[in-house]
């Protein structure tokens, strides 16, 4: 085999193979973790300044993961009897998996998830307290 022979197999083997990778991008499925992504980014500042009210509370591990679901222990200064907070897990690679709850805490300032399914989770957390907004938000393993 010539050398002009072995350059137009190689053209052919690369061109082949560009087109075989644009016809496996084309079939991929492209899921934003949040629907209103670019609606959310505008008023990112306010989960920012929420962050940083929760920073400012005295308090140990927020966030805790137990073997079937997760336990969430709130500081004692950002809420107050009967809160109710909103609380989402987006899972990264099933979005049939993802959960919103608008639930309230228990007296003992602490709210329990139980029976969730194992995967890879965007965690977050806000709540309001006496006109001061709160926001966590972590990914997690379950």
């Amino acid at each position: 085999m010539n050398w002009g022979n072995k350059i137009l197999v190689t053209l052919i083997v690369f061109v082949a193979g560009m087109a075989f990778m644009v016809t496996l991008a084309f079939k991929q499925d492209v899921v934003m973790m949040d629907k209103d992504y670019y609606g959310q980014e505008l008023s990112y500042q306010k989960k920012i300044d929420a962050s940083n009210n929760l920073s400012k509370t005295e308090q140990g591990e927020l966030l805790t993961i137990l073997n079937e679901g997760l336990k969430i222990s709130f500081p004692n200064r950002s809420v107050s009897l009967n809160q109710k907070v909103t609380c989402e897990l987006i899972c990264y690679n099933q979005p049939k998996n993802d959960l919103q709850l608008s639930q309230t805490i228990n007296s003992e300032n602490e709210l329990i998830i139980r029976h969730l399914v194992k995967a890879n989770y965007r965690f977050r957390l806000s709540w309001t307290n006496l006109e001061v907004d709160y926001f966590f938000e972590r990914d997690i393993a379950i």
